[in-house]
């Protein structure tokens, strides 16, 4: 188990338009939203992130069960992320099935107020061996 401090930075920019029929007004005549506009704003959220990963191995240790959670404040009122699944090692890296959550809470008045993203995961990592520790 890693014990680690970190930042992320979610950045993104949003942009709409519309091109409508005829304008958008009160029953008294004034315009709400014209027949043609366009909208666009971005945000950048930089959050300070604390927390925990590591793996659990079971069997001959050539499986494991991966984890990291974390959790952050900053630019955001708090983001924390999650993700378990499992994995098989081989001599070259790990193939890796994962399930992953990250959820954000930002400011009313941001661009996205609430906002997470979840779903599975699939990977491999690769292990290097830059020199030779018996030399």
């Amino acid at each position: 188990m890693e014990v680690f401090a970190d930042a992320r930075l979610f950045s993104i920019d949003f942009s709409t338009k519309w091109n409508l029929s005829v304008a958008i007004t009160t029953p008294l005549g004034q315009q709400i939203l014209s027949t043609q506009n366009k909208v666009t704003s971005d945000t950048d959220l930089w959050d300070g992130i604390i927390g925990v990963r590591g793996k659990f191995s079971f069997g001959n240790g050539r499986w494991s069960v991966p984890y990291y959670i974390d959790i952050g404040a900053g630019d955001s009122d708090r983001t924390w992320n999650a993700m378990a699944g499992i994995s098989r090692s081989y001599g070259w890296g790990d193939i890796l099935f994962v399930y992953r959550h990250l959820e954000y809470d930002e400011d009313p008045s941001g661009l996205m107020q609430s906002f997470s993203f979840s779903g599975p995961a699939f990977g491999a990592t690769f292990h290097f061996q830059l020199f030779n520790a018996g030399s």
